[in-house]
């Protein structure tokens, strides 16, 4: 009897052995298993980290190639300096640093690199078109040499100044002022680009479609930056002005427009 008891005690001791390594060999193989999963898991989130940070990088302007079709590249195919000079009414914004023709600048020398820019602009005050359409006037304009010259016909100005006016009489001071710079600088690059759009124009706006219809007409190279602003009559676009003029972020539209119609193919 007591043999027996004896063996059956030394069975059940085997048999709790053997079931208690089979728990602990489970219990390995799940963590063994959890640590694979966590270390995948791992590898793919620091796999797609790494490939959004190239996209990002890449998307900056100071990393973008100069495309062989854009406009600047073909205006300085054997020069060096990209010299703009910019005409326009004080929509161009003056000395602030967020005037679009400032960061216009910023934008250029960022995306050439060692390529240098040279900006100039000639501003003018609530003056109608036809006082600056003189030789003189166009000499100064383009004292700087520029290969470059972005215009921006005084159209609103004429509003502002006669009341109303028959925009041919803007779209004749255009003509004649582009005449008088090819006279000076035949082998000058002129790209025409609108004044600003205001809130709720009444006619305004339609003189605005007839410059760009006179552009096409006269092969003028024209950069309508009024299709990145809101509708003219949405009360969103009161918040890219001030006063009737561009405020800080009517400026920003404004130079990346014309900085994306410059480099774009």
């Amino acid at each position: 009897m007591k043999n027996w008891l004896l063996s059956g005690f030394v069975v059940a001791c085997l048999a709790i052995l053997v079931f208690s390594h089979q728990q602990y060999q489970n219990k390995l193989d799940t963590i063994a298993s959890s640590s694979t999963d966590v270390t995948d898991g791992f590898s793919e989130d620091s796999g797609e980290g790494d490939n959004k940070h190239s996209t990002d990088d890449s998307s900056e302007v100071g990393d973008s190639e100069i495309s062989s079709d854009s406009l600047v590249s073909e205006i300085l195919e054997g020069e060096d300096t990209l010299r703009v000079a910019i005409f326009g009414s004080d929509a161009l914004g003056g000395d602030h640093t967020y005037a679009w023709p400032h960061l216009l600048e910023e934008h250029l020398l960022e995306w050439l690199g060692d390529n240098q820019v040279e900006l100039t602009t000639t501003e003018v005050d609530l003056v109608a078109s036809s006082t600056i359409v003189h030789a003189d006037f166009v000499s100064e304009l383009l004292e700087s040499e520029p290969n470059l010259l972005i215009i921006e016909p005084l159209v609103l100005n004429n509003v502002r100044v006669f009341g109303t006016i028959d925009v041919q009489e803007t779209l004749n001071d255009l003509h004649e002022l582009i005449q008088l710079i090819d006279a000076q600088a035949p082998d000058l690059t002129v790209v025409v680009t609108p004044s600003n759009p205001i809130h709720n124009p009444t006619t305004y706006d339609q003189d605005i479609a007839a410059l760009e219809a006179f552009a096409a007409s006269e092969n003028y190279l024209y950069a309508n930056h009024w299709q990145a602003w809101p509708d003219p009559h949405a009360d969103e676009m009161k918040d890219y002005l001030s006063e009737g003029r561009p405020n800080e972020a009517g400026h920003q539209v404004w130079a990346e427009y014309i900085f994306d119609y410059l480099t774009r193919e």
